[in-house]
């Protein structure tokens, strides 16, 4: 197993109102940890709004996915050789609704947060990477669903990746994260927020996917828990 270096915490902003320093996390190992969430227990459905947030850090410096879909080329998250990440996202007919990079050195064993909405009534398409933008605009496919539930989710993309996971959120719902007290709701000076005990604090309504430390057997949302392989280890997580 990778030793990690210490995290470089960043400022608390606003106060610190809502800031968690207590968050967990899971590590998967690279040695034979990886969990898995069907999309059948997920509660996750094909939809026309699509919200994530997400933290991980890992030292892994190749190219490998970190979370997608088995189903190739619907919805993932993945490290790429130049050492940034790449976020995907198709509609059901199959149409790229946005596929962007983020992020220039993603595995240098610190923690990172990706945020990503969607809305395909008008084309709303948002992520964020760190806190910072990389998309805002209306540019996506508009009148089809999100391609989210055509197969089973995996964390990380093999047993072989070493990764660490925190406070996974994701719903089928639309928040727009251009507005600053929105994102604040998932990140807020560069430290987690605390989502509440079932992932409702930021819009009112428990997501699908709420895996608090990662860990695919413990689902907190709406939806159904997971199976795991291995047996990831829970740390302390991002600001803690």
């Amino acid at each position: 197993m990778l030793v990690r270096p210490g995290r470089l915490m960043g400022p608390v902003g606003g106060g610190g109102a809502g800031i968690d320093a207590g968050q967990l996390a899971s590590r998967f190992d690279g040695v034979n940890d990886e969990g898995l969430l069907p999309t059948a227990t997920s509660g996750i459905a094909d939809a026309g709004a699509f919200t994530g947030s997400m933290w991980f850090r890992t030292l892994t410096a190749s190219s490998f996915r970190f979370f997608f879909q088995a189903n190739i080329g619907t919805f993932d998250l993945s490290f790429q050789a130049g050492r940034t990440g790449l976020l995907r996202m198709n509609t059901t007919t199959p149409t790229t609704f946005f596929q962007t990079f983020f992020g220039t050195t993603i595995d240098d064993g610190n923690w990172h947060h990706i945020a990503w909405a969607a809305r395909t009534s008008d084309g709303q398409r948002r992520v964020y990477f760190d806190g910072a933008m990389v998309i805002n605009n209306a540019a996506g496919p508009t009148g089809v669903n999100l391609d989210l539930a055509s197969s089973t989710y995996n964390f990380p993309g093999a047993t072989t990746v070493d990764v660490d996971f925190s406070a996974i959120w994701m719903g089928t719902q639309f928040v727009d994260l251009s507005v600053g007290a929105n994102l604040a709701k998932f990140i807020s000076g560069g430290l987690p927020v605390d989502l509440g005990t079932d992932g409702s604090t930021p819009t009112g309504v428990s997501p699908e996917i709420y895996l608090p430390t990662g860990d695919t057997r413990v689902n907190n949302g709406s939806g159904g828990n997971g199976t795991m392989t291995g047996e990831p280890e829970e740390i302390a997580g991002p600001g803690a």
